[in-house]
């Protein structure tokens, strides 16, 4: 090779160097970037892989072992608090673990009857007897929504106007009291009621003063002859609650009355 040869191999040699550098400055910066990309979209398919596989595996042994796997506890979750037990259509959820809490709670009621208290009919039977001296209506007994309601009229029960019992009915009304005291399962409302008669007296303002007044006066009879005072309770309803319209004088007697009201206790 001759000295000018050499000299233009050279000069080409240098040529090609400097283009090779001015190649490699331009290069990096783009190519850098895509390769970065390139590799962060690989590592996260990675670990994507690497979850799924995780997740599928623990799925299969929990399905062969019968064990609740961990995605599936939020439908647990929300069987548990709507107290409902669905039924368990994965087969995911073993009938021994978890469900027995989700259940309904229903309260056990004893289907067993209760012997300590007699049915309102045979108790309705026995005040019936009691009162089988009084034909004409003016002492009444009805059962109603689950309570044995007993009547008493106006007529055998105070003077018009008054509040003080009648010697003639105390019998019947001590017999009562024996009765009701021998029935520990019931509640005890007396209650009375007038016709729409105004009253104005000194001791009796209004008929809410003596229809309480009525009420008061029974209610301390039945205690007095054996019925537990915690079992009673008192109501004065003045012409507010009439049986007819009072537009008659027999409509009117009917309405003044005092209620003896019996219910079985948890009732309401």
């Amino acid at each position: 090779m001759s000295e000018s040869d050499s000299k233009s191999l050279g000069r080409r040699l240098e040529l090609s160097e400097q283009k090779r550098i001015r190649l490699k400055n331009r290069v990096p910066a783009t190519t850098g970037d895509e390769e970065t990309f390139l590799w962060s979209m690989v590592d996260i398919l990675t670990l994507l892989l690497i979850f799924f596989i995780l997740f599928y595996s623990r799925a299969l042994d929990s399905r062969i072992k019968g064990q609740s796997p961990t995605v599936d506890i939020p439908a647990a979750a929300q069987r548990e608090k709507i107290g409902v037990n669905m039924p368990d259509r994965t087969g995911l959820f073993p009938h021994d673990h978890g469900l027995e809490r989700g259940r309904i709670r229903t309260k056990e009621v004893d289907q067993r009857p209760d012997e300590s208290l007699e049915s309102l009919e045979s108790l309705q039977n026995e005040v019936m007897n009691m009162a089988a001296g009084y034909s004409d209506g003016s002492f009444e007994v009805y059962r109603k929504q689950g309570r044995l309601v007993i009547v008493m009229g106006e007529r055998i029960t105070f003077d018009a106007g008054e509040s003080e019992l009648l010697d003639d009915f105390k019998p019947v009304l001590t017999e009562l009291s024996a009765l009701i005291a021998s029935k520990n399962g019931y509640q005890v409302m007396v209650a009375g009621h007038t016709d729409d008669t105004s009253i104005c007296t000194a001791r009796y303002p209004s008929n809410w003063e003596l229809s309480a007044a009525r009420s008061i006066r029974v209610a301390k009879f039945l205690i007095n002859s054996g019925v537990s005072a915690e079992r009673v309770s008192i109501e004065g309803y003045a012409e507010f609650r009439p049986l007819n319209d009072n537009d008659s004088l027999k409509n009117r007697e009917a309405n003044r009355r005092v209620e003896i009201t019996l219910v079985k206790e948890g009732r309401g």
